[in-house]
């Protein structure tokens, strides 16, 4: 099986260098990845209402958006990987485009998200982990 795989990788590579684009044959993936990943967050939008929304001049819808924002972050991740290795500031700045635009809630739910994880500033931080309801001093 991981030869059959490997064989398989191999005729792909062969391929890609055959295209001029090679995100050609990537990106449907990636809109594909991002149509299923936000809908587990509640969000809305077909494959077909992305590539409408991104053929268009016309306002995005909330759903859309939202998707078109996870593929533009992906995208920028994957090209910013050739100049900055994976990172705390790679993620973050793909984040920043992911948010871009939202909705409140989510830009709200993520600066929360901070706060109960601890992934802010350090001053905001508390310096003892909470104890375990089950254990007593």
């Amino acid at each position: 099986m991981l030869g059959e795989a490997e064989s398989a990788l191999g005729r792909l590579d062969g391929v890609s260098q055959l295209l001029p684009n090679p995100n050609l044959l990537v990106r449907p993936y990636v809109v594909r990845e991002a149509v299923a990943s936000t809908r587990i967050e509640g969000t809305r939008a077909s494959i077909a209402e992305v590539y409408d929304a991104e053929a268009s001049d016309a306002d995005l819808t909330p759903d859309v958006e939202e998707v078109v924002n996870y593929v533009r972050a992906t995208e920028y991740a994957v090209e910013r990987l050739a100049t900055l290795p994976l990172s705390l500031r790679l993620v973050r700045e793909a984040h920043e485009i992911l948010l871009d635009g939202v909705r409140g809630v989510m830009s709200s739910l993520a600066r929360s998200a901070q706060r109960r994880t601890g992934s802010g500033p350090l001053h905001r931080r508390s310096t003892r982990p909470p104890m375990c309801p089950h254990r007593r001093r």
